[in-house]
This record gives structure tokens, sequence and C-alpha cells, in this order.
């Protein structure tokens, strides 16, 4: 990821002006709690500003690119949300949406995602992994659902060949394939899925297994690839 100077100004700008208020949530709650003719709708308005506030510091966390504090911060506050176990109360106390359950699931996938890239943690891979998992469960369904699921299905699957496991990555991509045929990743998703066919045909042939039938299915499952390639070369519209 890198983002403009410019960008980074203004990010940093909101970011601070957010803590700000945070911060000034803060004390007005502490305030408010001692005092005893405070009403419980005061502190209610508080809590939801507190816990709406919290997740866009740690959206701008993740856009100024400091992924060890955006997923400290956002991890914190799925923690605190989901320690109210009931979910009527846990509706009226934070006023979040299912979709932006699914913002900060995904906001901590990426993140994780991204501390995998640069330190190369087993561990930020799986929570990376649970994460996107947690935030496609939240995805609303509607219309919309029909342009933002598969990126973040694109997305998972590249982490699922990034854990080794390649049939969970290569079902992925067919469902993207087969239920997005309009999506403006499809061919993306068909290079990856040639991609790890041709991985996994290698790996099967190395894996020193005797008999005729599974050499028939390496073969079978090279020339798959091998067909789509071809098709990419010659048929990929001239925009991508």
């Amino acid at each position: 990821m890198t983002i403009s100077r410019w960008k980074k100004v203004v990010y940093e700008v909101c970011l601070t002006q957010l803590l700000e208020h945070l911060q000034t949530s803060s004390l007005r709650s502490s305030k408010t709690n001692s005092k005893e003719s405070t009403t419980n709708d005061d502190g209610l308005s508080l809590q939801r500003t507190s816990f709406h506030l919290r997740w866009r510091v740690g959206w701008y966390l993740y856009k100024l690119e400091r992924f060890e504090e955006c997923i400290e911060s956002l991890t914190q506050l799925c923690d605190d949300v989901y320690a109210i176990d009931d979910l009527k109360e846990r509706k009226k106390l934070t006023q979040l949406t299912a979709d932006q359950y699914h913002c900060i699931h995904l906001t901590i996938a990426r993140s994780s995602l991204q501390m995998y890239l640069a330190t190369n943690d087993y561990d930020m891979l799986v929570t990376s992994h649970e994460e996107y998992e947690d935030a496609m469960a939240n995805l609303t369904v509607d219309l919309s659902a029909m342009l933002r699921l598969p990126p973040v299905m694109m997305e998972h699957a590249r982490v699922l060949e990034f854990y080794g496991s390649f049939d969970s990555a290569l079902e992925v991509y067919g469902k993207v394939l087969t239920n997005f045929p309009t999506f403006k990743g499809y061919f993306d998703a068909l290079y990856r899925t040639a991609i790890v066919g041709l991985h996994m045909a290698v790996v099967k042939k190395n894996a020193n297994t005797d008999g005729a039938s599974k050499a028939v299915e390496i073969e079978e499952a090279v020339d798959k690839c091998i067909d789509i390639f071809q098709f990419l070369l010659e048929a990929l519209p001239t925009n991508i």
C-alpha cells in the first residue's frame, strides 16, 4: 500500500481530531457517571459516540498504514462490543450496523495481511483469515453485496494461498467465476485459478504417488490451466 502525501496529511488531521473528540467524549462520560441526576439517555448517547469514534480511529490508522495500531485498536473495540452478550442490549449500546461490523472485521483482516507480508508472522496470517470470514459473515445481503462481496472473496482467496490451502482458494475462485460473471476482476480470478491449479498439479506430480489414474488427473489439470492461459492471451479485453 502507498498513499499520496496530501492524503496522508488529510488522514492525520482527521485522526487527530477524532482522538481529541474521543478524549473529550471520554471525559464527558466520566463526569456523567459521577452525576446522580444524569438521565440514562445521556449515558447511552455518549457510549454510542464512543463506539463510532473508535471505529473511525481504527479506519484512519489503517489508511495511514499504521497497521499494528489499527489491529490493536479495532480488536479491542470488537472485544468490548462482543462482551455484551445480549444482542438487543448490544445494538442499543453501540448502534453499530451489520455493515459497520463488516467494515471493522475487513479492516482488521487487511491490516493483518499487510503485517504478515511485512513480517512473515504466521499469527497475522491466521488472524487475517479469521477476520475475512467474519467480514463476509457480517456483510449485509442486498444488491450492493453483488458489488462488494467479490473483491473481498478475491482477497480472502489470496490469504488462503499464503495459508497453503490451495483447494480452498480454488473453491473461492470458482464461486467468484460462477456467481459473479460481471465482476470487473473476473479475469483476475480466472488467472489465479490457472496459477493455483498448475501449482497443485506440480505438487501432486512431485508427491511420487503411483497409479495411472493419478497421472491422467494431473495431465487433465495441466491441460485446463493451459487452456485458461491461452484464452486469456487471445480473448483478454484491450481495456484490461
